[in-house]
This record gives structure tokens, sequence and C-alpha cells, in this order.
């Protein structure tokens, strides 16, 4: 079976905002591969962030939802 293959950077960026945790597993298993664009990194590094912060004011606003967000690799 073949190794997976690296994101273009346009395919990458079409999917951050799209599902935080996939985003992050996609990132965790070098799935986006920085070809010298650091920036792609950074901004996966601040979606990341944003999703989680999202996540914690959610939670904080409703702590016994079922659901309130996905986790966002926490």
């Amino acid at each position: 079976m073949d190794a997976p293959r690296p994101l273009a950077v346009e395919e990458a960026a079409a999917h951050v905002g799209k599902s935080a945790k996939t985003t992050y597993r996609w990132k965790t298993q070098g799935l986006i591969a920085p070809y010298g664009e650091r920036w792609e990194l950074m901004f996966l590094d601040i979606e990341l962030d944003a999703a989680k912060t999202a996540c914690a004011e959610r939670k904080a606003r409703n702590p016994r939802g079922r659901r309130p967000c996905a986790s966002a690799g926490s």
C-alpha cells in the first residue's frame, strides 16, 4: 500500500475550517507536509487554536450539553 501523499497548499487550505479534528489528524500524520511553505503550518496552527477556543467557549456556555462541540485535538 502506498504512503499517503502530502496535500498541496491549495488542497490543504480548502479543507481547513471544515473539521478541526480532521485537520489535526492530517497534521499529526504528516499528510500536510511543509514544502518550505511555513505559512501553511502556521495557518493550520491558527485554525486549530481558534477551534479549541470556540470549543471551550461553547462548553462554558453549555456545560451539560450532550455534544457542545467536536473534539478539536484536545
